[in-house]
């Protein structure tokens, strides 16, 4: 059974949290995901920096292959464009280029 702490007794232990645990404790109380290995979250959309990082080419080239249509590009509520990862994938396996 787990251990149940009081309200003060919980915000003594947040406060003598380390850096590492409080960016675990503002993960949770955002709502994200757990980065994966790579440390990226586990979300089906990738921004420019984090497609271009994983194809190991500039941003320029993403947003050349964006326009080519050889990667899907979606921008989601006045956000910045997201790259479907499904894409990357297929692109950093060489079934289409």
């Amino acid at each position: 059974m787990a251990k149940t702490f009081d309200t003060n007794e919980r915000m003594m232990r947040i406060l003598q949290a380390q850096p590492d645990q409080i960016q675990e404790i503002d993960r949770i109380l955002m709502g994200r995901k757990p980065p994966d290995k790579e440390g990226q979250t586990k979300t089906a959309m990738a921004t420019i920096g984090e497609a271009a990082k994983y194809l190991s080419c500039s941003r320029a080239t993403i947003y050349r292959l964006v326009a080519a249509g050889k990667l899907r590009c979606t921008h989601l509520l006045n956000r910045s464009p997201r790259i479907h990862r499904s894409d990357l994938q297929r692109i950093a396996t060489g079934e289409e280029v």
